[in-house]
């Protein structure tokens, strides 16, 4: 599919008050003209045809920082489409967002969505001119799988070896109660059946769960992350975030967990969620330099 520019107007029911015009809730508007790029093909595996949509807050100038994000559902639901307004507070400050979609568990298994994702960021690098797009300024950011598969795509490029093509500058990632231990939720205590769904069944099912992990691919020298994760969540153990918080910290990796007392799965109040945004962008700020 050739994607077309076109304008499009989003509605982000965000009514907070606020002098800080770095808080990215805040200065979204309620009515705003952004431009789109929409149904790119960045991949073709099998037939089938992956894309990703690019947003901007104009349609020429120079080249501006870039947010890449990456849609949630447990790698085995949900769609680019849904998750469209989580990119309209980086918009509204000037950024350049890509919307990647990927191959869910029900299409292709893992390690299909994380080969994807690093594919994408590939395309991207490529055609950052022709979108305008800074890559020594490239922030990852995804909810619950879409936390997981930026982190692994940042910590772990190796994976998307089938794609060739250089990496962008990744300089932080926003991390919204994504899984960093994709081997804890396959057997124990932690299982959860959506997990299995996405790693299989095969005998070198927990081989592969490690390999899908973030957190066994701590170093020093990786992008700054920051997590924001209710700690009675029943989905994504909120002890992962406390854990690769822990770990990233022991080798000097910029990190700050931001702990939501009382909230599940994602289900902050909007209080909450312009509280995280606020320091969201603070941190990004500070990191994506």
């Amino acid at each position: 599919m050739i994607g077309v520019y076109m304008p499009c107007f989003f509605t982000c029911g965000v009514n907070a008050r606020t002098e800080e015009s770095s808080d990215f809730a805040a200065v979204v508007e309620t009515s705003r003209k952004y431009y789109q790029l929409a149904g790119l093909t960045y991949r073709v595996v099998n037939g089938q045809r992956i894309n990703l949509d690019v947003f901007r807050p104009r349609p020429e100038g120079p080249p501006m920082p870039a947010l890449v994000y990456i849609h949630g559902g447990g790698w085995m639901t949900g769609d680019k489409e849904r998750a469209v307004l989580h990119v309209t507070p980086f918009l509204a400050n000037g950024w350049v967002a890509f919307n990647v979609e990927y191959r869910l568990g029900n299409v292709a298994r893992a390690p299909a969505g994380a080969e994807d994702c690093i594919c994408a960021l590939k395309w991207i690098f490529k055609n950052a001119a022709t979108y305008r797009a800074d890559m020594n300024r490239v922030v990852l950011m995804g909810h619950s799988a879409g936390g997981h598969l930026a982190l692994l795509s940042a910590f772990a490029p190796e994976i998307g070896k089938a794609c060739p093509g250089d990496m962008p500058k990744v300089r932080a990632i926003v991390n919204w109660y994504g899984i960093s231990d994709v081997a804890d939720l396959i057997d124990g205590a932690n299982r959860r059946e959506y997990a299995e769904g996405w790693i299989g069944n095969g005998p070198g099912r927990m081989e592969l769960a490690n390999r899908l992990s973030p957190i066994r691919y701590i170093r020093a020298g990786l992008p700054a992350v920051i997590a924001v994760h209710g700690d009675q969540d029943d989905t994504v153990p909120f002890a992962q975030s406390v854990r690769l918080d822990e770990a990233l910290r022991k080798v000097s990796v910029p990190t700050k967990l931001i702990r939501i007392p009382g909230a599940k799965h994602g289900q902050f109040s909007e209080q909450q969620y312009l509280d995280a945004y606020r320091q969201v962008v603070k941190f990004v700020d500070a990191n994506s330099k």
